[in-house]
């Protein structure tokens, strides 16, 4: 089942990124988080399949960020690029939690700049 949501997650997002609506990315958003909530009740999906849906969907949520401005979207990218580091075996060679978050911490630093003032 969390197969078929990454399909359709990925036919949205592909759809979105053809066409501009909005609401493609935000179903795209929807089915994807379906997807990785699956995976934690299904224990026999290997570890670096859900890593892999679960740093999709922070990135899914990243682009949307990049739209809207929607700190709220930064805030899930952070927390779903992390819950995919920490899926990741230690000795993996792309377990390196600095490099991928400080990508998104600098992507997002000008708009979390704007907020303060």
């Amino acid at each position: 089942m969390p197969l078929r949501m990454i399909h359709l997650a990925s036919s949205l997002q592909s759809r979105f990124e053809r066409v501009g609506d909005l609401a493609d990315l935000d179903s795209a958003i929807e089915h994807q988080q379906k997807a990785v909530s699956l995976t934690d009740d299904h224990p026999d999906i290997p570890k670096l399949q859900a890593m892999s849906m679960t740093n999709h969907l922070g990135s899914l949520f990243q682009d949307r960020f990049q739209i809207t401005g929607d700190l709220t979207d930064s805030f899930n990218a952070i927390k779903y690029h992390q819950k995919a580091i920490y899926l990741l075996p230690a000795d993996h060679p792309d377990s390196i939690p600095s490099a991928s978050l400080s990508h998104i911490y600098l992507s997002t630093k000008p708009a979390l700049s704007k907020q303060v003032i």
